[in-house]
């Protein structure tokens, strides 16, 4: 999208939206803090939101990197090694700094902190951070996970070059405002909707987003093919991507009452592609496999 496409889309409020034809609506959030997993969960399951749309849980290895982050302070610092982290005290005297090893930290093979000597100073803390990183998201986390999971889920397009801020069109709006509220209520982060007025510009600036994203997503799937590195799997999965582009494309044309037949054509042709160099690559496995 253009730099002043995003200008284009009308703001209007909610009192207003109720009485005039919407296109759907302008989301962005502020997230601070972390967000509850178990309480995420329970709150997508009450709503009745798609369970595959959850996160995947902190990996251990990340929720010791943090547990052991938390322990730093200016003149205590973190150094990583082979099996995990070693933590490093600075001590600085007219002779200059030195540094020393105040214990190591690692994994147990089945997954829980190991501080060594057990009696340090900040063993209990990092143990106690540990576990807490494992049930709860980081705000970067919760931000990657709503654009590159939940929005994509809405057909959102994405209204700034550096994303920020998103256009949810009013066919997927309610199942956006669900997934929000389980967000908002799972933690302290704040997602923003204000209703967008069906203009003329409004809905240029809406058939530009689209545009952009689908010839990205179709320059990005020709510039795979072309390298012939991929091999089935791989290939029957851009397809796929094709056909979750066209079905997105298909929806803003309705929303829009506008064709792209252009785009959606190339799209199409490129999952066909896909789909017979996929046949091609079985077929030479195949052949190698009875030689």
């Amino acid at each position: 999208m253009s730099r002043n496409a995003a200008t284009k889309i009308t703001a209007v409020s909610n009192a207003t939206a109720q009485q005039i034809d919407t296109a759907g609506a302008i989301v962005y959030a502020n997230f601070t803090g972390e967000t509850n997993v178990e309480k995420l969960a329970s709150e997508w399951n009450t709503r009745g939101l798609p369970e595959g749309l959850l996160p995947g849980i902190t990996s251990f290895r990340t929720a010791l990197h943090r547990a052991v982050r938390d322990v730093e302070t200016r003149t205590t610092f973190k150094r990583k090694h082979a099996n995990g982290w070693v933590v490093v005290d600075e001590t600085k005297d007219e002779a200059g700094a030195s540094y020393e090893v105040a214990c190591r930290v690692s994994l147990s093979a089945v997954n829980t902190p190991v501080v060594e000597p057990e009696d340090h100073a900040q063993a209990a803390k990092i143990r106690e951070r540990y576990f807490y990183h494992l049930s709860a998201m980081e705000a970067a986390d919760t931000s990657a996970w709503i654009r590159g999971t939940l929005l994509p889920f809405a057909d959102a397009l994405r209204l700034r070059e550096n994303g920020g801020v998103y256009f949810v069109p009013r066919d997927t709006i309610d199942v956006w405002r669900s997934m929000a509220g389980a967000v908002m209520a799972s933690s302290s982060h704040r997602l923003f909707e204000i209703p967008a007025l069906a203009s003329d510009d409004a809905l240029d600036a809406i058939l530009d987003a689209v545009i952009v994203e689908a010839r990205a997503e179709a320059d990005a799937i020709e510039n795979d093919l072309h390298t012939g590195d991929l091999g089935a799997r791989a290939l029957r999965g851009r397809a796929q991507r094709c056909g979750t582009m066209v079905v997105k494309v298909e929806r803003y044309e309705e929303l829009l009452g506008r064709k792209l037949d252009d785009v959606r054509d190339h799209l199409e042709r490129l999952s066909a592609a896909s789909v017979e160099a996929a046949l091609v690559w079985e077929m030479e496995d195949d052949d190698a496999c009875n030689v």
